[in-house]
């Protein structure tokens, strides 16, 4: 089986930066971590694209996506292109904060 190929939206690369740098100033060992685990989810994504849970929506256009839960309540959103075999990683965003409107 061919390994899915991942492409990362600037909302998702901005968010990350900006929790990890939040994260750097209270504790370096907890941002460590958290890049760690992010890695770790993300080259899993290439083998096993559908790892993540379905999103659980009324608004019909967001069931397209899946969601990781990373350590600290982080979620990943992301979803697929089974025919080109790509992961589209859309966003993180911190668990206590409604998802919704970053998804639309």
């Amino acid at each position: 089986m061919k390994n899915f190929n991942i492409r990362y939206s600037e909302e998702f690369v901005e968010h990350l930066e900006t929790y990890i740098n939040r994260l750097e100033e209270k504790s370096p060992q907890a941002a460590n971590k958290l890049r760690k685990h992010i890695k770790k989810y993300l080259i899993n994504l290439k083998r096993f694209p559908k790892i993540g849970s379905k999103v659980q929506s009324s608004i019909k256009s967001l069931t397209k996506y899946r969601k990781i839960v990373v350590i600290y309540d982080y979620l990943i959103f992301y979803y697929l292109d089974e025919r080109e075999k790509i992961v589209y990683i859309v966003d993180i965003v911190h668990g206590k904060q409604n998802y919704e409107h970053h998804l639309k």
